[in-house]
């Protein structure tokens, strides 16, 4: 394992990003908060706290998104898209032709001014393949509903509700499934036949009963502390690099540092502290091998708690994406 490519790519697999995922790159603004959506009878949405309660950039913001996600997941993604947006890194970036996904997927009922308007500053995904899984996006979704019931009205979209809550179908093509709880947060799902209908239902159930955080996420967050950016996954069927421990769990998460670095923490779970030790002691020493830059970056601060290893190291942001999500 000397000069790793990286422990976290090698069961990351390869950089999957659907249209779901990629309806996060949408703006960069702050959003402005309006009131919440009505219920088709005219009447208010239940109450809910908003999102802007939780301020973006805290650590409370990514547990309160990752505590809505759907609990059938193969990956768990985060990012706070506002301030990655911003970096120089990421000014080349075609951020504009993903965001059409999005307008494509709602056969432009959501037109290109209307979703850059949302001004996205926080993203959280639930994914389980690259057509499967859900997507919550922090912005400014106020003018959505009435543009969304104009759509159903016509027979562009069809009009669902679930605790009095409208949910919007787009079945033709992506069969997309969207809500908008509240002002300033929109829930995407999308995948095949009925499943996309049932993970929307599911966030929109965590959301509203007060779920808990699962312990895995929990125990990392606590590691890793404030993020900007999450990958984590749970490889339950793949294979292990050869002579290093399969995981249960395994995350890359960071911190944008002043200037074009981030520091990148590293989180294994494995079965038992043999297996742990073990890779422990195979990491101990090495870099991490960049795709973009061929940087090697020595993996520093390792240590070991029970079955839990935990790592870090400090990268050149061209790298992030491929340490976290393979080449």
């Amino acid at each position: 394992m000397k000069n790793l490519r990286s422990p976290i790519a090698t069961f990351l697999g390869p950089r999957i990003l659907a249209a779901l995922a990629l309806a996060a790159v949408l703006g960069c603004q702050s959003p402005a908060a309006t009131p919440a959506a009505l219920s088709p009878t005219g009447t208010p949405a239940p109450a809910l706290p908003t999102s802007t309660s939780v301020p973006a950039g805290s650590l409370d913001n990514v547990a309160m998104l990752l505590t809505w996600l759907p609990t059938d997941r193969s990956q768990v993604w985060f990012v706070e898209f506002g301030k990655v947006s911003q970096r120089a890194s990421q000014q080349d970036h075609g951020w504009e032709d993903e965001l059409l996904l999005l307008v494509n997927a709602t056969n432009e009922v959501l037109d290109f001014p209307l979703v850059k308007s949302a001004e996205i500053t926080s993203a959280a995904f639930s994914v389980n393949n690259s057509v499967e899984g859900v997507a919550i996006l922090l912005g400014d979704s106020s003018t959505f509903p009435e543009v969304l019931r104009e759509a159903a009205a016509t027979g562009a979209a069809t009009l669902h509700t679930y605790r009095e809550l409208e949910m919007f179908a787009f079945t033709d093509r992506y069969n997309l499934f969207l809500a908008v709880p509240d002002s300033d947060t929109l829930l995407l799902a999308q995948g095949d036949g009925a499943l996309p209908r049932q993970l929307l239902e599911e966030t929109i159930d965590r959301r509203l009963d007060g779920a808990e955080l699962d312990e895995t996420l929990a125990r990392l967050l606590m590691e890793t502390g404030p993020i900007d950016f999450l990958v984590a996954r749970y490889p339950e069927i793949e294979e292990a690099a050869p002579g290093f421990p399969r995981p249960r769990f395994t995350a890359g998460a960071g911190m944008m540092n002043e200037g074009d670095t981030s520091t990148l923490h590293l989180y294994f779970e494995f079965a038992n502290a043999v297996e742990a030790e073990r890779a422990e002691s195979q990491m101990t020493g090495q870099d991490l091998h960049g795709y973009n830059s061929g940087e090697r970056y020595p993996i520093t601060g390792i240590r070991r708690d029970g079955t839990t290893v935990i790592a870090q190291g400090v990268v050149l942001d061209t790298d992030v994406g491929g340490l976290l999500l393979g080449n």
